[in-house]
């Protein structure tokens, strides 16, 4: 099953009480933070385990729940994507070729997966997280602007998994407008030391 619409369909279960939800870096597994002239430290979208379900915190602030079909998809290509090789630049950036400079970076931060299974005695932090970027991200062009250890193309499993996280970002729009500041600053709190 392709995890493709997930955010979609996350949205029909949104959190029964989102204001009640407070994130922490230890529930964190992956988030999406974005740097760009628009919105120089943006917060894409996060997940967060919380006891036997995922949730997730959009762009916008939005709380759902997250389908586990869809959220093992997802997991599933984030795996595949910390097996790339290292980009060898800022941030282990994969750079996409376009015809104009200053190209938002989408920098994914990715719990390990030994960290997942076993989440009783092995807490989650920050400064475990696996980070890969994308910049210059398009759904129409793969061609990257140098060679990556043998790529001349950002590789299948980056480019769907970054279009499948930025799913969370339609709508979005300039900083400010229609977001929950509330959730959103509290999600902030958890995610600001890697900006």
């Amino acid at each position: 099953m392709t995890s493709q619409g997930w955010h979609s369909r996350a949205l029909q279960t949104p959190h029964p009480d989102p204001y009640s939800f407070t994130p922490t870096p230890e529930s964190l597994i992956l988030t999406v933070l974005l740097n760009a002239q628009s919105d120089p430290q943006g917060i894409s979208l996060a997940f967060f385990a919380d006891t036997e379900r995922i949730i997730v915190v959009d762009a916008l602030g939005r709380i759902s729940l997250v389908e586990p079909s869809d959220f093992d998809g997802i997991r599933s290509l984030a795996n595949r994507a910390l097996a790339l090789p290292d980009a060898g630049s800022w941030m282990n950036t994969w750079v996409v070729k376009r015809g104009f400079t200053c190209q938002p970076n989408h920098r994914i931060f990715i719990s390990p997966q030994e960290q997942l299974t076993n989440t009783n005695t092995t807490p989650r932090s920050l400064s475990n997280l696996k980070q890969i970027g994308v910049q210059g991200f398009s759904e129409t062009t793969k061609e990257l602007c140098y060679p990556i250890n043998g790529y001349l193309e950002l590789p299948y499993e980056l480019w769907e998994l970054t279009g499948l996280l930025l799913e969370a970002r339609a709508g979005a729009g300039w900083p400010g407008e229609g977001r929950d500041d509330i959730v959103l600053d509290k999600l902030r709190s958890v995610v600001d030391p890697l900006f």
